[in-house]
């Protein structure tokens, strides 16, 4: 039966943990057993992982793969047990715990109390461990309570309280109490303000409700939800730049921010985004005919805007390419009336006239569109009554069934005085159709319908009416020259205490709070990311030295820094995934032979989203294990030339080809060497005598160092190596292993065992017999070890039943289990839910967001 402990202490007990600096109290100085017990767990794992990105040299059925995580979760336990300061495998075992294959909610939490411990400002690990928690209740009721109780204890790691803070709010929304979840996606946001997801959330939430005292004005009630209307506006744009500072690369996100911001009436604070757009064009194979596109859309916003040099540059920069754009041109030539360069203009509009009249008759495929285009162009741009009706008339039949086609033939008729057939052709057009908007208005106004034409008129959102635009908002004056009277706080209506109040102040101009809300959270550092990313990120390895003896430990340490002066958001959703594939190369010296890339492993470098200037965010790796380690392990007189590729964020395009999705992010290539091992006489006799009289350190090198030679005669003897390796006394080697066996010192003993896995071994052999007797021995490390290397030549059946049922030790009981296929036991963390829980999280909230919202 699974053994069950209190949540609640588990938790506190992590939350709570030791301040910065401090230490777990327990020393060990058998850190290098568990380095190498974490590098046999990291040969089993990393295939595993790297058959999940698809970029594996071997396939692993489900079977095998469940097979390897469960081994390396025990070599993982086993490497913390010689050496709880071993940080990174604390945190490796939690992940492996909380797999779907292993699934041990108990230790894993103990798994994570420790690494947060040694780690305390890791946010990684916290957060899966919350959504590992998370997806093990079937409740929302068990959601909530989970996430009520721990979320004042997350207040060290302020990204992920945002982000259980919001879950909380989805929950709470998804019963109904909507005006808590808007609270509670508020007080998220003032936790974390990049947290965009808790703001999107918010924004689909319907506004909350107003309340206004009896008696008080119309107009002021009006301008308090236009008030309330305006800030969501606000919010939403905020929402796009998050997105967009969140990954500066995201040109869709650009596109988003310049079309809302225009959309809001807010086209000067659009053009900045214009060149940043642009600037992503350039380094970016986007859909053919963006560019010119987004030429022309910021053409017609600079011509609202009244930012005449600005059109000049870009028209004439769009006409290199397109000489005979009718609508450019036109723009062109309006710009030049503006200003007064009238000569120009009217050169502009004759030149384009007629290449376009002559380019009816050359090419028919083009002919309907181009006659729709001319019909427009004689409505809007240099009026002309007959000709605006001709050729739309000519448009029309050819696409009769052309919403833009009818209103402009609708408007034509109106040039023309022919109401009847212009009011005709606006059934069901779209009211917001600032073509048939304006065809509307003029017939209203023939009838002397003044506030008809302007109500209609009013319809129309006018900043979505491109370059007619300006035409619309000179009818307006002319309908409704008076504005609307701006409240001064003495009209304001004082806000209700205890209710839902939206307080009315005098409304600044749209644009000038959007830029002043917009200064407030962004300070457009990272925009500039794209152009340079190198002076923003660094990415490297470091390795200890660049030469290697037989069996030394080849551990990298893996840094990305922040090196800009700007706060960045990297991880899922960002402009930058940190983790990184690590690939060998490997060279025999004088063979010329070099391999092709071997994967190695795959590694993630996030700590915390949130990258502050000068943070760098560190993980160990590893890197002599899968068939780099069976190459340097089984050959330890041949020399090599190890080269190690690190792809930052890697795009695998297909098995074998793999770039990093920055290229200038890129860690350089690390070349090293391992040294081989000559077994001359004298070095012989001096290894065969620290296996003899040595300390406990130099018996277990020695011990391995003698196996990886044992291994290599056998291969020679077998022909599948392709030098000739110095012969050896194979016999007097094991012999002088067979003698550790029996030493004193458990270590030696533990390693000396493992040196005859995957050796041609009789099981009747004196080896094969004392690794027998090792099985009771009375430290478990060794009894532990042996396993491994009696499991391939001995029927182990019996002992393994035994074991399982009675030793005390845990990880030699669940090594048992592993062998013969049975469960673990897992240590279930039960949830009791109080009937009514005293527990209340404060939802108040006078934070920004609240305030705009």
């Amino acid at each position: 039966m699974a053994h069950r402990i209190s949540v609640m202490f588990l938790l506190l007990f992590l939350f709570l943990a030791l301040p910065v600096g401090s230490s777990l109290g327990q020393t060990s100085s058998y850190s290098s057993d568990s380095q190498c017990l974490f590098a046999m767990a990291r040969d089993l794992w990393a295939p595993v992982e790297l058959q999940s990105i698809n970029y594996a040299d071997m396939q692993l059925d489900p079977a095998e793969s469940d097979r390897r995580l469960r081994e390396a979760c025990l070599l993982l336990h086993a490497a913390v047990q010689m050496d709880p300061s071993n940080a990174q495998a604390w945190c490796d075992l939690m992940t492996l715990l909380s797999s779907p294959v292993i699934d041990d909610p108990g230790r894993a939490t103990d798994a994570l109390v420790q690494y947060s411990q040694l780690k305390p400002n890791d946010n990684a690990p916290i957060d899966s461990w919350i959504s590992y928690q998370l997806d093990s209740f079937n409740e929302r009721k068990e959601r909530e309570y989970f996430l009520s109780k721990n979320l004042p204890m997350l207040q060290k790691y302020p990204y992920v309280q945002s982000k259980a803070m919001t879950q909380l709010a989805i929950l709470t929304f998804e019963k109904g109490a909507i005006d808590e979840a808007r609270n509670l996606f508020s007080q998220a946001l003032s936790i974390s303000g990049y947290n965009f997801d808790a703001l999107a959330r918010m924004l689909n939430l319907p506004p909350a409700s107003q309340v206004f005292q009896e008696g008080t004005p119309p107009e002021t009630i009006e301008a308090g939800k236009r008030y309330v209307a305006e800030n969501r506006k606000i919010l939403a744009v905020i929402l796009r730049r998050m997105q967009l500072r969140a990954n500066p690369y995201d040109l869709q996100a650009t596109l988003h921010l310049i079309d809302i911001l225009e959309g809001y009436g807010c086209g000067k604070m659009a053009q900045k985004y214009y060149e940043h757009a642009y600037k992503l064009l350039e380094l970016q194979s986007g859909p053919p005919g963006v560019k010119e596109e987004l030429r022309l859309k910021q053409l017609v916003g600079s011509y609202n805007l009244e930012q005449y040099q600005l059109c000049v540059r870009l028209a004439e920069d769009y006409l290199l390419s397109r000489p005979d754009d009718l609508l450019v041109n036109g723009v062109l030539a309006l710009v030049m009336k503006k200003l007064e360069k009238h000569n120009e203009a009217s050169y502009i509009l004759n030149q384009a006239i007629k290449k376009a009249i002559d380019k009816l008759g050359q090419d028919q495929q083009i002919a309907p569109a181009l006659r729709a285009e001319l019909a427009w162009f004689f409505c809007f741009i240099n009026p002309d009554p007959a000709g605006a009706l001709e050729y739309a008339q000519s448009a029309y039949r050819d696409s009769d069934q052309d919403a833009r086609v009818r209103n402009i033939l609708a408007y034509a008729h109106v040039m023309n005085n022919q109401w009847d057939q212009g009011e005709a052709l606006l059934t069901n057009s779209d009211p917001n159709d600032p073509i048939a908007a304006m065809t509307a208005v003029e017939i209203l106004l023939s009838r002397n319908e003044q506030a008809g034409a302007l109500a209609r008129l009013k319809a129309v959102d006018v900043n979505r009416a491109g370059i007619l635009t300006e035409k619309i908002k000179q009818k307006l004056q002319e309908l409704e020259p008076k504005l609307e009277p701006v409240l001064s706080p003495e009209e304001t209506t004082p806000a209700i205490p205890g209710q839902n109040n939206v307080a009315i102040t005098p409304p600044e101009a749209m644009e000038d709070r959007m830029e002043s809300s917009l200064n407030r959270e962004f300070d457009d550092k990272e925009l500039s990311l794209p152009e340079s990313p190198e002076n923003y990120i660094h990415c490297q390895m470091k390795l200890e030295t660049d030469s290697f003896n037989y069996d030394d430990p080849i551990i990298g340490q893996i840094y990305l820094t922040n090196i800009s002066d700007t706060t960045l958001f990297v991880g899922s959703g960002s402009f930058l995934d940190p983790h990184v594939l690590i690939t060998a190369e490997v060279e025999a010296p004088g063979t010329g032979d070099t391999g092709e890339e071997m994967p190695l492993s795959h590694r993630h470098l996030v700590q915390d989203q949130i990258f502050p200037p000068s943070q760098s965010n560190s993980v160990v790796e590893h890197l002599n294990i899968g068939r780099l380690r069976e190459i340097l392990q089984k050959h330890p007189q041949q020399t090599y030339q190890v080269t190690f590729h690190l792809y930052l964020d890697p795009v695998i395009h297909s098995p074998g080809k793999i770039t990093g999705r920055i290229p200038q992010l890129q860690p350089e290539p690390i070349a090293i060497v391992r040294k081989s091992f000559v077994p001359s006489q004298d070095r012989l006799s001096v290894q065969q005598q620290f296996l003899r009289t040595g300390s406990t350190n130099k018996r277990i090198q020695s011990a391995r160092l003698m196996s990886g030679l044992l291994h290599e005669a056998e291969l020679s003897q077998k022909n599948l190596l392709d030098y000739l390796p110095r012969k050896i006394d194979s016999y007097s080697i094991r012999e002088l292993i067979t003698d550790n066996l029996n030493n004193s010192a458990f270590r030696v003993r533990a390693w000396s065992a493992y040196s005859f896995r995957g050796l041609s071994l009789s099981a009747s052999s004196t080896a094969a017999q004392r690794l027998g007797e090792l099985l009771s021995d009375p430290e478990w490390f060794v009894r532990f070890m042996s396993v491994y290397s009696l499991e391939p030549i001995a029927d182990l059946t019996e002992y393994l039943n035994w074991v399982s049922t009675i030793d005390e030790n845990e990880l030699v009981n669940r090594q048992a289990k592993l062998q013969l296929q049975q469960p673990w036991e897992v240590i279930e963390i039960p949830l009791d839910i109080p009937e009514e829980d005293p527990t209340k999280i404060d939802k108040s909230s006078d934070d920004l967001w609240m305030e705009i919202y």
